[in-house]
């Protein structure tokens, strides 16, 4: 597809510093969504996962992902969020944000689960450092029920 590309964004000694600093952000960062903001979902899927975007962020933390992220010319980094995902959680069927030129998606661990672009049928595996970037709303995407605990760090570029 046009609007989606896969490749490996970090090592796996950055990948490791991540998923530890992650892993020590405090429970009450993370908000739970349950449902798909106003025009996101397709056929009104639902969602279960925890989120936590750079507001609820530690302040060094929010300073240490906009030092590593992805740089692209013409484009500006403007927001940073981390989904958590406890086994049995998922995505439904939905389309990004129009707010949103670029959403760079980065899988924190290796593992069965991952993303399933819905209009191809095409699955793409968890591998821990790869990102896939979706360009504008990008296809229509979600996430299967997860088999196990799932971080994905996402940037938001307008």
């Amino acid at each position: 597809m046009d609007n989606l590309q896969v490749y490996k964004v970090y090592d796996t000694d950055t990948i490791d510093e991540i998923r530890s600093l992650v892993e020590s952000i405090d429970e009450p960062r993370w908000i739970k969504r349950t449902e798909l903001q106003p025009g996101r979902a397709i056929k009104d899927s639902t969602c279960s996962y925890e989120y936590c975007n750079h507001v609820q962020m530690p302040k060094e933390l929010r300073e240490y992902f906009k030092k590593i992220a992805p740089v692209y010319r013409d484009f500006f980094l403007s927001e940073i969020a981390i989904n958590k995902y406890q086994p049995g959680d998922y995505i439904g069927p939905h389309r990004d944000r129009h707010d949103f030129r670029r959403n760079l998606v980065v899988s924190l661990q290796t593992s069965n689960d991952g993303l399933l672009i819905d209009e191809t049928d095409q699955f793409i595996r968890d591998e821990a450092g790869q990102g896939v970037l979706i360009e504008g709303i990008g296809p229509i995407h979600s996430v299967p029920s997860t088999t196990q605990v799932r971080y994905s760090l996402i940037f938001l570029y307008e």
